[in-house]
């Protein structure tokens, strides 16, 4: 297991022992197949399974747009169950899901 920092945009750096389990990204291009649906937005979301047997999901989100600013996410959650229903609840597109979970 190695150390992991994760940014989060208005608070400290999430700080865990863990491993990258699956990683995704959508594009802000709409020409490319993994639009992400919205014009100037993109998404790049991380899942790691931490020492403690928990799971990180890990979101940047980039913006293209003047004045909105890239944010970046972190929650902790008790199972993968939870980490889908976090995704579903964050508007991560259904394909993007299904790529996930196809590489668990």
């Amino acid at each position: 297991m190695n150390t992991i920092m994760v940014t989060r945009t208005g608070h400290r750096p999430l700080k865990f022992s863990g491993e990258v389990l699956v990683s995704g990204a959508t594009s802000c291009n709409r020409t490319h197949p993994d639009y992400s649906g919205s014009t100037g937005r993109e998404m790049e979301i991380t899942v790691y399974h931490t020492a403690g047997g928990k799971y990180v999901v890990s979101c940047h989100y980039t913006t293209l747009w003047m004045g909105e600013h890239d944010t970046d996410t972190a929650h902790v959650l008790p199972t993968l169950e939870a980490v889908l229903d976090y995704m579903v609840k964050e508007n991560v597109p259904a394909w993007l899901r299904q790529e996930l979970i196809d590489k668990l």
